[in-house]
């Protein structure tokens, strides 16, 4: 309905020509369906939500971080995954952003080359706490670096396999298949979510989004499969 009340999007309006709807047995369901179908039909207006193919993280590894492309790693059993971007370019500007915040060194993270023993030119304008040059230790920046990195690291899958999210409505009932974060599908039996077991080719960060809070939340009902 807010599409109707914005005076914004008139011109998308006047290009209705019906509407339909389908029923969801709640909002994750609804979410689920709605991100799914944008990646089927690639509607002009929803460009947000499209499918993206090349997911990448950083991956914390002997006390420096290395970019992975997601086909590259195992996201379920891996540690210390950070991230999940769109481009590698994202993802740089986003781990700039946090060491600016903090005062982490990039050359000690392995983004950046200088000569060792040498302050960066980061910490010559005080953006770094030292870590290049000895100032601060080795240990000390990599406890914070760690810190740092908390608000986006990547939950490895919490269960041993697939499992599924029962939404209740009163005019429907749902099950949402899900296995090492990849979408399976909504069925409306146990027995049908049974059958759901080939996960789809490409990790995708909007399904992952979607799904992080409720599965991890402790307030979703959740059925093993």
């Amino acid at each position: 309905m807010n599409h109707f009340r914005n005076p914004d999007e008139a011109s998308l309006l006047r290009q209705i020509i019906r509407i339909d709807y389908q029923l969801t047995a709640g909002e994750i369901g609804a979410l689920l369906l709605e991100s799914a179908l944008i990646k089927k039909y690639l509607p002009i207006y929803n460009k947000r939500l499209r499918r993206t193919r090349t997911l990448c993280c950083w991956h914390w590894q002997n006390n420096k971080l290395h970019l992975k492309n997601m086909n590259e790693v195992d996201m379920v059993r891996t540690d210390n995954l950070f991230g999940l971007f769109r481009s590698s370019r994202i993802a740089r500007d986003t781990l700039i952003q946090l060491a600016d915040t903090n005062r982490l060194c990039l050359t000690t993270l392995g983004l950046e080359k200088s000569t060792k023993g040498r302050p960066c030119f980061r910490s010559m304008i005080r953006l770094c706490g030292g870590a290049c040059c000895g100032r601060e230790s080795i240990d000390d920046h990599t406890a914070r670096a760690i810190t740092a990195l908390e608000g986006i690291r990547l939950q490895k899958w919490p269960f041993d396999g697939a499992i599924c999210i029962r939404e209740n409505h009163a005019e429907l009932e749902q099950y949402h298949v899900i296995k090492d974060w990849y979408y399976l599908g909504s069925v409306e039996t146990i027995q049908m979510a049974q059958k759901l077991n080939k996960p789809t080719p490409h990790l995708d960060l909007d399904t992952y989004k979607i799904l992080i809070k409720p599965i991890l939340s402790g307030q979703t009902e959740i059925i093993p499969l």
